[in-house]
């Protein structure tokens, strides 16, 4: 479940780039999360077997998982790690809908309002 190739490649132990939250009415600079960024294209040319897995893993020790965020599949706002603040970033396109459709097909689910019921409900193998 930790393919660390799934993470941009930087220091040992580190990346080269982090996800911030961009600059806005609430921060002139951002937040500092400070949290690794996924490689998409690796992990799409698994299938996103990382993330199915995660998610199959995930409904095997409770009963209903929530993902948050999803502004973040779409863009985000990507940080030179050695950044103090997040003003110096770009929002970078993130998997979209293709991340979706992959965990729709691996769990047999056949529309998106259904997802996360189908998820708590059904039995994974």
């Amino acid at each position: 479940m930790g393919a660390p190739r799934a993470v941009l490649p930087g220091r040992p132990g580190a990346a080269d780039h982090r996800g911030w939250g961009a600059a806005d009415y609430f921060s002139a600079t951002g937040q500092l999360w400070g949290n690794p960024l996924y490689r998409w294209d690796v992990l799409k040319a698994t299938g996103y077997a990382w993330w199915i897995d995660r998610v199959r893993s995930t409904l095997a020790t409770v009963d209903v998982a929530r993902m948050d965020h999803f502004r973040g599949f779409e863009a985000y706002w990507e940080v030179p790690a050695t950044e103090k603040t997040a003003i110096r970033g770009r929002w970078v396109k993130g998997p979209g809908a293709d991340l979706f459709h992959a965990l729709r097909i691996a769990f047999k689910v056949h529309n998106c309002r259904s997802l996360p019921k189908t998820w708590a409900s059904s039995p994974l193998k």
